[in-house]
């Protein structure tokens, strides 16, 4: 029962991030976890009667959060920041405050959803110099670090060869050598801007 209270209260302590909070050490999860079936009623009745709103304060949280996202990642080259990720935000901040069956969605929700949201944000697109680059593809390289790589090896490959003149298909033989299939004519474009 002590242990049940102390892991309950290191999670409300809201002083701390989502990620801190969300971690357990030395816990025996067989004497804390929910029975399933309980869990399904919980979630069934959160599903059926709790109908969150957004308060003020949350919106404003996420309409800034989702402005400075805007501002900063507007580049001709790369994938605009649109309203569907404020809308998935609010949506996020919205089951958020469901899963404590709230009638309001708070500013702590709010930054828990920004939390949550820059963590994917940045382990999927961001770049070596801290800038999310949507440019990315699955492999989660950046176009201006696959530049790199590119120059790098036609390098390479000049000082094996002995040529600095290469065909299309050079290139690209080149390219998925070293690689792979994907954003070839991505890097050639960029190379041509450069």
């Amino acid at each position: 029962q002590e242990q049940k209270s102390n892991v309950f209260e290191e999670r409300a302590d809201l002083s701390k991030p989502l990620s801190q909070r969300l971690k357990y050490t030395n816990i025996d999860f067989s004497k804390i976890c929910i029975p399933s079936n309980l869990l399904r009623k919980y979630i069934g009745y959160s599903r059926k009667y709790c109908q969150p709103k957004l308060t003020r304060e949350a919106a404003e949280v996420l309409q800034n959060f989702y402005l400075d996202l805007r501002e900063k990642h507007k580049t001709v080259d790369s994938t605009p920041i649109t309203t569907r990720q404020l809308e998935s935000l609010i949506r996020l901040s919205v089951a958020r405050a469901k899963v404590d069956l709230r009638e309001s969605v708070t500013e702590q929700d709010a930054y828990d959803v920004i939390e949550i949201m820059k963590e994917s944000l940045y382990q999927t697109f961001e770049d070596e110099k801290g800038n999310i680059d949507f440019r990315r593809g699955a492999t989660g390289i950046s176009a201006a670090k696959k530049t790199k790589s590119f120059t790098k090896v036609l390098q390479q490959e000049y000082r094996t060869s002995g040529t600095q003149i290469f065909s299309i298909q050079d290139l690209k033989g080149f390219y998925e050598k070293y690689l792979g299939s994907e954003g070839f004519s991505d890097v050639v474009e960029s190379l041509n801007y450069q």
